[in-house]
């Protein structure tokens, strides 16, 4: 299912940061390394942290080059990622005028105080003109705009290396970003030297009068959580009520605080560094945090309001609450209130918390929410506050981590999706590696292949973030050099060959099943127009096709082959697939009738004496002469539901254990010898309904391929691809691609359907080699009915299987710890309103082939040749239409199989499910992440999680999930909407 329409770290730092007392030295910057971002880094830069200026000002600016350019966005590849590049275009910079002297500074107002992480600097970049970027500079930061501290010390200088000018520009001092380390502030200054050999690159000739840079992006603190007992950095605070000198987020900024991320650490006494709310705020007395992800929480430390003169406002008896989504909430405490301790109004309060000592346990919870609802004031038996009117207030909290999984985001990877140019969007994203390793661990060893869906190409602007859109495609494909997510290293592509010189797909439908019409793939679908001669009554009544099944009389003969009526030679072959001793071969004949020409003999049309050949190879061919030889197939009456009506004699064809691959079908030429004498009499058109096959043993062959020398009608049936998921076998890559097609039954934004899953294949030659696409079609469909009350209307309901959502090869060559040389395709089977968990597999050797595919029955049936018998997995849990199975290595989990996947495909909730084997059973469901997207903006959703087991460290899950605008309109407004987002699960102890 696709939502678009598709028509159109720093702990220990001894900072004193009272409001009153001089401001502390921010952390050194880091040391350089020669990877970009460290183990579990790009946390730090994450797209809600990135902390946009209010206002951006110079003591010179050229015209322009105005400050807000340097942190506006603009001319950058994407909008919040360590790893994006800057253009270099004129007028995207900040530069001074010229000889600015002391006057070349830049300076950010965030509006309020917030606790700095790190800060990255895109240098100057115009062509010709680098040596205007800044070289040494004093990075100041002030709580205030008066009382100013340096970043790393007193008089310490960063030195930003020199832009290239080029169009793919790394941020100057990546593997070296300034660091604050939690340092609170609302003002932050860069102050280059003013002497321009040493302040900017130039050497000190006239030409070098300029100071400037390119973007400038100021990161809220995180910090990476690396075990039990460490700090866990909060992302955001809010609260019901609160002054506007004393907001929430004083609560968690570090203001006032000795330092950042200890327990030992102490608040000051002035209350503009604290959170109150404002006088009798009723039930709106209550502040909440957020952590950014998903943490196993342990302790909340606790600093109560600790105002010299009204100390009295602090928080006393308050329930305290946890929540992974921010609506459904649990209690500590089984729900009963606790006691905050009263602070002193000492100019150095250490943590307060509980009247008996103990900071707040939360038991290792899983959430990313925690709120502290202080009871009414007025509360007789336990107030909320300690009598300090009708106003409740907080210093400071602070959460420290237990053992447990922590999902938080990775946006280094999301910021790669993120883009402003070309390829700006796109839904359905699949990971392949090139070298078919698909386990953990393993991304330095290979390149990356990426499937999208739905894709939107053009530009995105990177200020307004309005789409300007080019094109619309079905289907897109990108390319990632390396493990590294540098965009640099990523190439998408999009059009027929790549180029986007076109607007076809990279994949178009082009099977036999594409194809509507009297054509050849007809007679041997096996539910194209066939049925049982009555509708199960329950999901575990649904059987694989029987010799009982029925065709029915589509009166343009749609569910039927034709050939051409003109003269010579007609035939029909059916490829197998591989070579089988052959047994029956029942037949239906053509079985057309046209209610509005009930005279008209379509039936006639049939085919009646022919001759039959079996081939292992395609070119040698023999007749078969078994039983009822010559062979004359008896003719149809047209009836809505017409069993096999075989030979005249009402034998069945049977090949009598013959090996063969191929069969051919030959009527004579003449009408009324070879066909019942045609529509007109002597019409040479030539027809079949359905053709069957079973081996000597009596097995189905589910899987047959026709062709024939004509179609009396053909024509594409207008369908198009969205990409599932697929692997990397041998020197090809596959994937297994839904055919979509119109369904304008269904409500606008959804009119479309699932008729079929295909397999696509392309040449692996280093990289995916367009030219050389093949596809086909498979058995990884089916639909029926269920009926569950026999001439009752509103009671039928339909049943459909469909498979490749998630692939998991459990190879030797797919770097599987324990391979048993299988090749695991998951999928789902819908039906009254639920989407349940299903398997497949088939040998390494024999993915093509797909009549060696086996579906899983259960313990009762096994491994099964029939669709129709597989069984639910998970029965009673709705999976999403894209999902994973990953083996574990490494981490509490390893050696289990983790299914990923969104609850309910659309209910924000991400889930994981454990089992000891690839078939499960599985355990119930975790969720682990509640996708925030749609609380920001409540016209988007998210679908489709999955985990990415190539691109994940030892111990880890690489994650994303996609999100979608339920309003087009939103697309054009805001360019950020569609796109995977990507998050990190590990575990620390």
């Amino acid at each position: 299912m696709r939502i678009a329409n598709r028509r159109w770290i720093t702990a220990g730092l001894a900072l004193c940061v009272s409001a009153s007392a001089a401001l502390p030295s921010a952390g050194a910057a880091s040391s350089g390394s020669s990877s970009p971002l460290g183990a579990n880094e790009g946390v730090l830069y994450g797209e809600q942290l990135l902390l946009k200026p209010v206002a951006t000002t110079a003591g010179s600016e050229a015209p322009g080059f105005e400050a807000a350019n340097a942190t506006n966005n603009s001319g950058m590849s994407g909008f919040f990622g360590p790893l994006e590049l800057h253009g270099g275009e004129s007028g995207t910079m900040w530069r001074t005028d010229a000889y600015p002297g002391a006057d070349n500074w830049l300076q950010l107002d965030l509006g309020a105080v917030a606790p700095l992480g790190r800060m990255l600097i895109w240098n100057y970049n115009e062509p010709g003109g680098a040596e205007w970027g800044v070289k040494h500079a004093e990075v100041l930061y002030s709580v205030d705009g008066v009382r100013w501290s340096s970043a790393g010390g007193p008089g310490k200088k960063h030195k930003l290396e020199k832009a290239t000018g080029s169009p793919n520009e790394r941020a100057s001092n990546l593997t070296n970003p300034v660091d604050f380390a939690g340092a609170p502030a609302r003002y932050v200054k860069i102050v280059p030297d003013s002497h321009a050999a040493s302040g900017n690159w130039g050497t000190g000739n006239d030409k070098d009068k300029h100071y400037g840079v390119a973007e400038v992006r100021l990161y809220r603190h995180a910090n990476v959580v690396d075990e039990a007992g460490d700090s866990i950095a909060v992302a955001r605070a809010k609260a019901g009520s609160e002054r506007p000198d004393a907001l929430a987020e004083n609560a968690v900024n570090n203001y006032g605080m000795s330092g950042v991320g200890s327990r030992a650490d102490t608040h000051g006494n002035e209350g503009a560094a604290m959170w109150s709310t404002a006088d009798a705020p009723g039930a709106a007395n209550w502040i909440e945090f957020d952590l950014g992800g998903t943490f196993p929480v342990g302790e909340l430390h606790v600093w109560n309001y600790n105002a010299t003169d009204s100390a009295d406002r602090g928080i006393r008896w308050a329930k305290v609450k946890h929540s992974l989504d921010g609506i459904a909430w649990t209690y500590a405490n089984g729900g009963a209130p606790l006691e905050f301790a009263r602070a002193s109004g000492g100019a150095r309060e250490a943590a307060s918390n509980l009247t008996n000592g103990s900071p707040v346990d939360l038991g290792g919870a899983s959430a990313r929410y925690v709120r502290i609802e202080p009871n009414p004031a007025s509360d007789a038996e336990a107030p909320g506050n300690w009598g300090g009117g009708d106003a409740f207030g907080l210093a400071e909290a602070r959460f420290y981590s237990a053992p447990g999984m922590i999902v938080e985001s990775a946006p280094e990877w999301t910021s790669l999706f993120a883009r402003t140019e070309g390829w700006t969007g796109s839904d359905g994203i699949f990971s392949i590696a090139y070298n078919g390793v698909d386990a953990q661990g393993a991304s330095d060893r290979t390149d990356t292949l990426f499937l999208f869906s739905d894709t939107f190409t053009g530009s995105v602007d990177p200020v307004t973030k309005a789409r300007d859109l080019q094109g619309f495609y079905n289907n897109t494909l990108a390319t990632l050099e390396g493990s590294v997510p540098d965009p640099r290293n990523a190439r998408f592509l999009w059009g027929s060959d790549g180029t986007g010189q076109d607007f076809s797909s990279i994949f178009e439908p082009d099977t036999p099943y594409a194809y509507v019409g009297t054509v050849a793939a007809n007679v041997a679908n096996n539910a194209f127009g066939m049925s049982p001669p009555a509708l199960p009554n329950a999901p575990t009544a649904v059987t694989p096709p029987m010799p009982t099944d029925a065709h029915d009389n589509q009166k343009d003969g749609h569910t039927m082959w034709l050939s051409a009526a003109d003269g010579g030679e007609h035939w029909i072959k059916f490829d197998l697939g591989a070579t089988y001793a052959l047994g029956r071969m029942p037949i239906w004949n053509y079985n057309q009738y046209d209610p509005a020409q009930p005279n008209v003999p379509y039936v006639d049309r049939g085919m009646k004496n022919v001759k039959i050949y079996y081939s292992t190879d395609d070119v040698a061919y023999t007749e078969l002469q078994t039983d009822g030889y010559p062979f004359q197939f008896a003719k149809a009456d047209g009836s809505p539901k017409l069993p096999a009506t075989n030979l005249t004699g009402g034998g069945v064809v049977d090949f009598g254990g013959a090996a063969a691959r191929y069969v051919k079908i030959v009527p004579n030429a003449a009408p009324g010898d070879g066909n019942w004498g045609g529509a007109t009499g002597g019409e040479a058109a030539f027809g079949l309904s359905q053709v069957r096959f079973y081996t000597a043993d009596g097995e189905l062959l589910r899987f047959v391929e026709a062709e024939a020398d004509s179609a009396s009608s053909s024509a594409p049936a207008g369908n198009w691809y969205w990409l599932q998921d697929g692997l990397s076998l041998g020197d090809s890559f596959y994937a297994f691609p839904l055919n979509m097609a119109p369904d304008p039954t269904q409500p606008p934004g959804w009119q479309f359907k699932v008729v079929g899953v295909a397999m696509a294949k392309l040449p692996n030659v280093g990289g995916p080699a367009l030219t050389g696409i093949t596809q086909s079609d498979t058995p990884l469909y089916y639909e029926t009915v269920v009926d569950y009350a026999p001439g009752v209307p509103g009671w039928q309901w339909p049943l459909k299987f469909t498979y490749g959502a998630g692939v998991m090869p459990n190879t030797a060559a797919s770097g599987a710890s324990d391979p048993d040389g299988y090749i695991y395709v998951y999928g789902y089977r819908d039906h009254a309103f639920e989407r349940n968990l299903v398997v497949a597999r088939v040998p390494e050797e024999k993915f093509e082939s797909f009549n060696e595919w086996r579906f899983w029955g259960g313990s009762e049936k096994g491994w099964s040749r029939h669709i129709e018998d597989s069984a639910l997995l998970l029965p009673g849990v709705n999976v999403s239409p894209e999902l994973s199975v990953t083996r574990m290595a490494g981490g509490p989990l390893d050696g289990k199989y983790v299914l990923v996947y969104e609850k309910d495909s659309l209910s924000n909730t991400l889930e994981y499910s454990v089992a000891d084997s690839p078939t499960g059973p599985f355990q119930a469901p975790v969720a682990f992440y509640y996708a925030p997207e749609p609380g920001m903006n409540p016209l988007t959703n998210t679908y489709n999680a999955k985990a990415h087991p190539h691109l994940s460290d030892v111990g880890e899950l690489l994650i994303s999930y996609n999100v979608n605008a339920t309003d087009s309109n939103q697309h054009y407004v805001d360019g950020t909407i569609y796109r995977p987002r990507w998050l990190r699960m590990r575990w620390i102890e």
